[in-house]
Order: C-alpha cells, then structure tokens, then sequence
C-alpha cells in the first residue's frame, strides 16, 4: 500500500510515512512535507476523534506565538478532508525524556550539569511560553514523555494540547485536573488556582527522577503517587551537588510561594550550574546506547499500527 497523501494548500502536500505515537486525544505521524520544490520531514499530529477542533487551534495559536528554540516549531494547521484539524511539527529526530529514564534504561543516573541542563532548556521553554501570552500561561502536562531529546542533545518541550492561557480566562476550567496524576503539582490536584509555579513543580518531579530513578514522593499507580504528593513527607536532597539538589528542592515545595517566583528565574539558578558542552553530549549518548532491539520492536508495532489506522479509514 502505498503512503497516504493528505492536501494542504495549492502545492502543499503531506505523505504520511509512519506512527511515532499516540496520546489520548491525537496519533502522531512522521510525514514528509512538499511544498513546491521543498522537501521536508515533519511531525504531524492528527486528532484521533472528530471533537477537538478547536481546541487544536488554541495550540496551534500558542506554538504560533512562542518564540523559543526549547519549544518544538510551530509549521501550520492542516485541514482534513472531515474537518479535523492537524498539527504540522518540527520533527525531533531521537527520543523523548521517559525513554532516557534511569529506571527504565538501567542506567547509572544523568551527571547533575545534564541534569542541571535539562531543567534550564525547560525552564527556559516556560518562560518563552510566559513572555508570548498576556497574563502567561500553564502548560499543566510538564512530563517525561512531552520532553524530547534529539540526537544532538537538544531539550524541547512540546504537547500544549492542555495548556490554559491567560488571556482566554473562560477557555477551559482552571480547576479541572489535566496532564498526568505523577507530575500534577499540590494546587492542581486540588483543583485550586494555577500560575506558572504549578508547572515548575512537576519539572522538578522530572528532574529529581533523572538523578535517582525514583519518585520523590514514592511509587506505584499513578494515583498512589498523587497521594504522595499531597500527603508524603517532603523528599531527601537527591544525592548530587549540592547546589543543584537545592534547586530541584525549591521546585517541589508544596506551597507555591515557597517555589521559585517564575520559570525565567529558575532558569537562570539552573544555567549557572551547568556546561551546556558537556550536557548535550551525554544527552545525545544517552540517545544513541537506546537499546536498538527495543527501537526496532517499537518501529515494527508503529507500522503495524499506520498500516490499520490507514486501512480502517482513520486518516482522512
């Protein structure tokens, strides 16, 4: 069978060559973009039920407007022959950050300057996201498997799908849990009010993870981990420099006033105790000793996959 071509404009075409993934509310694609005499390999996120239209224009809205290098690019909106809406993406060529997790790759943990690293770019990513939307905004899913690592090393944040931007108050309730239970921080778990801090903790979940392979607020389900998080003990200095355990600390306060004020000043504590040199290369390492059994078993079950999505007329 051969590839399935989607329209975009006079000249603008996609070719659909196979599945990268699948969240619970889009299948993600790695398609080639022609556009005249242009070529280019691309990410294509379709939505995989025909509600959500307009809520996939409300990213495509926000990745527009976000001007950072730690964000995945914004290429343009794709209309479906049904009237669904696609994402066309900058492609990350490499992994996402869950793959590179210490408990899940049997790896000795990331150096604290990777990891140092990793919580500057996303900070950085956050910042941007604050400084292009009047009032800012949350993008409330900050998790492992929406942080890419490319084959070069580089972090990008992406998947603002749940995102609650400022200057649209009524867009969606504030008080709605969204993103994954083991990230969600204290207030967003509670259903209260929500400022950039509440993204800031589940960083340091994330970063607290890569140095230790664990929680910081135990294991198990998902929910056994929200559980910690509102009600465990706060968590032991992870067991790296000292200066950056206290800055992955700060974020996982669990009164917000007692977290960094904003993402832009986190960002800064974490660059000035990092080598971005020597961070990317053990990133892009990390990337490239990827068990290749388990990328070719995934690649196989993706095929597998486009190929019944394809016949089954999911795509149109």
């Amino acid at each position: 069978m051969g590839m399935q071509r989607i329209q975009s404009g006079p000249g603008t075409y996609y070719e659909l060559m196979d599945s990268v993934g699948r969240g619970g509310f889009a299948r993600v694609y790695r398609a080639r973009r022609v556009s005249g005499s242009v070529s280019e390999v691309v990410c294509l996120k379709i939505p995989i039920g025909s509600e959500g239209k307009r809520e996939v224009q409300e990213e495509a809205r926000l990745l527009r407007a976000i001007d950072s290098d730690a964000v995945v690019r914004f290429i343009e909106c794709v209309e479906l022959s049904d009237g669904r809406v696609a994402l066309a993406l900058e492609l990350i060529q490499g992994s996402s950050l869950a793959e590179l997790d210490p408990a899940r790759t049997r790896a000795a943990p990331l150096r604290a300057g990777t990891v140092a690293y990793v919580g500057a770019r996303l900070c950085e990513a956050l910042s941007a996201g604050n400084r292009a939307i009047a009032g800012g905004l949350v993008h409330r899913d900050v998790s492992p498997h929406n942080v890419l690592i490319s084959r070069s090393g580089a972090v990008k944040l992406t998947d603002f799908g749940v995102a609650r931007a400022w200057d649209r108050g009524g867009w969606t309730d504030a008080r709605c849990i969204k993103g994954k239970l083991s990230y969600a921080s204290p207030e967003q778990l509670l259903g209260g009010p929500l400022d950039a801090r509440s993204d800031l903790f589940a960083l340091g979940v994330i970063l607290f993870q890569l140095c230790t392979g664990k929680h910081p607020f135990g294991q198990g389900s998902p929910r056994d981990k929200a559980r910690g998080i509102l009600m465990a003990a706060p968590p032991q200095a992870p067991p790296v420099d000292a200066r950056v355990a206290q800055g992955i600390l700060s974020l996982l306060a669990r009164c917000p006033d007692e977290r960094p004020p904003s993402p832009a000043h986190a960002a800064e504590v974490f660059s000035a105790l990092t080598d971005a040199t020597a961070a990317r290369e053990e990133l892009a390492d990390r990337v490239s000793r990827l068990r290749p059994g388990l990328a070719r078993c995934r690649a196989s079950r993706q095929h597998a996959q486009t190929m019944r999505s394809l016949r089954g007329g999911a795509i149109a």
